[in-house]
C-alpha cells in the first residue's frame, strides 16, 4: 500500500482503537471518559483535515504527491509505561494543571477534587499525542523536503490553497530556518497569523526575530482580535531570547489601562509557569 494511505489507516486505527492505560486506577471513570473525549474532539478537524489530504492527495497536486509514494516504514510506537518514564519530570500539579487547564479551561477546585484522575488522563492525552505524533512526524517530515523543488513563493500559493494553517505549521518543523523565514513573507497576514497560532512556541520564538517588526505586530493584533490568548501566554512563556519585539507588538494594542487590564484577564490564566505570568503582567501594566 502507498506510504499516503498506510499512513492514512494507521491514523484511523489510533484513532478508533487506542487502548486507554490506568483504567483500574480511575476513581470516576465518567469524568475519565468526559474529557478524554473532549480531547479527541479538540483534535477531530485537525486530523480530519490530515486524513482528508492523505486520502484524495492522488488527485490534487503532483508536487505534493511526490514523496508521499513508496512504500510505508514500519512505525515504532514506545510503550506506555516508558513513555510515562519518560515523562516523570513534568508529573506535577503545576505542570499537569496548566496543561489540562490550556485545553479545558478546567477549574482548580475540580482539579483538586479529582487530581488523581486527571493525572490518568493527562498521561493517557500524551500518550495518545506522541503515538500520533510518530506517523504524522513522518508524513510533514516527507512533505518539507518536497519543498525543496519550487521556487519560495509558488510554495507558499500552493500551500495557502491546498494545506491548513496546521498542516503547514507542522511541514515547516522540518524545514530550514531560512526557508521558513522566505516562505513567511509570501503568505497573507491572515494565513500567516493562523500558522502562527498553530506553531511551536519554541519555533515561534527563533522566527519572530527575522520577521519584521510591523508584520510582528499584525500578527498580534489579529491574535487578539481573533482570542488565541492561548498561544500569545505560550509564546511568552517560552521566549528566552530579547523580548523587544514581542513587547513592541503587545504594546502597540494596549491604548489605554482598561485595555491592559482586559488583555492581562484574557491571556494570563493560560501561564503555567507563574513567574512568567507575572513578569507578563507587571510589562502591561508598565
Amino acid at each position: 500500500m502507498p506510504f499516503h494511505r498506510d499512513s492514512a489507516k494507521q491514523i484511523e486505527q489510533l484513532v478508533k482503537n487506542y487502548k486507554h492505560n490506568e483504567l483500574d486506577k480511575v476513581q470516576n471513570r465518567s469524568l475519565y471518559d468526559k474529557y478524554f473525549q473532549l480531547f479527541m474532539k479538540k483534535n477531530e478537524k485537525n486530523i480530519k483535515n490530515v486524513l482528508d489530504y492523505l486520502y484524495t492527495v492522488d488527485g490534487i497536486i503532483p508536487f505534493f504527491l511526490k514523496g508521499l509514494l513508496g512504500e510505508a516504514p514500519k512505525f515504532q510506537f514506545q510503550d506506555y509505561n516508558s513513555y510515562v518514564s519518560s515523562i516523570s519530570s513534568k508529573l506535577n500539579d503545576q505542570e499537569i494543571y496548566g496543561s489540562l487547564y490550556n485545553l479545558f479551561e478546567l477549574s482548580k477546585e475540580e482539579f483538586e477534587a479529582n487530581k488523581n484522575d486527571f493525572y490518568i488522563i493527562y498521561k493517557n492525552i500524551n500518550y495518545f499525542e506522541n503515538n500520533l505524533n510518530v506517523v504524522l512526524d513522518i508524513v510533514f517530515e516527507r512533505l518539507a523536503k518536497n519543498a525543496s523543488v519550487l521556487p519560495d513563493f509558488i510554495i507558499a500559493k500552493i500551500a495557502s490553497m491546498a494545506l491548513t494553517p496546521y498542516m503547514c505549521a507542522n511541514i515547516v518543523r522540518f524545514m530550514p530556518e531560512k526557508q521558513i523565514i522566505s516562505l513567511m513573507k509570501h503568505f497573507d497576514i491572515n494565513f500567516l497569523t493562523e500558522v502562527v497560532n498553530e506553531l511551536d512556541p519554541q519555533l515561534v520564538q527563533k522566527l519572530m526575530p527575522a520577521i519584521e517588526q510591523k508584520q510582528v505586530e499584525e500578527i498580534f493584533k489579529i491574535m487578539l482580535q481573533k482570542g488565541y490568548f492561548q498561544k500569545i501566554a505560550n509564546i511568552f512563556e517560552h521566549f528566552n531570547g530579547n523580548l523587544d519585539s514581542y513587547k513592541q507588538a503587545l504594546k502597540k494594542q494596549v491604548t489605554s489601562p482598561e485595555i491592559a487590564q482586559e488583555i492581562i484577564n484574557k491571556v494570563s490564566p493560560y501561564f503555567v509557569n507563574e513567574a512568567k505570568k507575572q513578569e507578563f503582567i507587571q510589562f502591561v501594566n508598565a
